[in-house]
């Protein structure tokens, strides 16, 4: 697996305590944490989604909710896409020459430009990227960062879950 873009890491009391009783019952708190991850990760694909740029929309129909791994005691969820331009999307670029035809099936699907004009038209933002490179979109950041507290809840109701599910209390 490459290395994310962003990352993070989300603590509660619950998730903690969870962790603890993992070494009394670990298929029991895995699944519960699977579960949460799993929910977690679908709320942030669909958030990414709504952010990401349009044009076919195939970047933002490329979005994908990866299934749970357990990864050294954690469980790791992630969402991403698999397209090559996803980064540079995403980031945005420094000036650079970029293909011509992607720009015009672009101008072509986003303005609606076709023939010698649809390609002028790509020709001047093709030399705008030259000079200037492109914007990040942040449809990945955020869609995390404006969905913390969500997360933060669904995780903590998986672990209070587990933890009930063990017969004990939740803080």
């Amino acid at each position: 697996m490459s290395k994310p873009l962003f990352s993070t890491v989300i603590e509660t009391d619950e998730l903690r305590r969870a962790a603890e009783v993992f070494r009394v019952a670990p298929e029991l708190v895995q699944e519960e944490l699977v579960a949460g991850i799993w929910e977690a990760e679908l709320l942030l694909m669909r958030e990414a989604r709504e952010l990401a740029p349009r044009a076919a929309g195939t970047f933002a129909d490329s979005i994908i909710a990866q299934q749970p791994e357990l990864q050294g005691g954690a469980v790791l969820g992630v969402v991403a896409s698999p397209l090559a331009y996803a980064a540079p999307v995403e980031l945005g670029t420094k000036p650079h020459m970029p293909p011509l035809q992607p720009l015009i099936d672009w101008v072509e699907a986003k303005l609606g430009i076709k023939g010698p004009k649809g390609e002028e038209v790509a020709q001047a933002i093709r030399w705008k990227i030259k000079a200037h490179g492109t914007k990040g979109a942040f449809a990945f950041k955020r869609a995390l960062e404006g969905n913390l507290d969500q997360l933060r809840a669904i995780l903590t109701d998986h672990a209070r879950g587990g933890l009930a599910r063990a017969g004990l209390e939740p803080m």
